[in-house]
């Protein structure tokens, strides 16, 4: 059998879990789904999330609490 990711319900190939804008591989990375393919924290940040009206930091990824690491879960991830 085959090396493969399971993610959002699918499986993917290792060298297709990549993001839909750079084509970054994203195994063990977190990614956020953008039209039903994955997006590397970068690209989204940078091309689709929404900028903040106070400070213009976009909104939509966060860091994770100290401490928590992969423990943190906010629908991004």
């Amino acid at each position: 059998m085959e090396e493969c990711i399971e993610a959002e319900g699918r499986r993917w190939h290792l060298e297709h879990f990549c993001c839909l804008e750079c084509e970054e591989p994203l195994r063990g990375q977190r990614y956020v789904m953008r039209s039903g393919r994955p997006c590397c924290r970068r690209c989204f940040e940078s091309l689709f999330a929404e900028p903040c009206q106070a400070c213009g930091d976009p909104i939509g990824t966060v860091t994770p609490p100290r401490g928590l690491g992969d423990l943190w879960e906010d629908g991004f991830w």
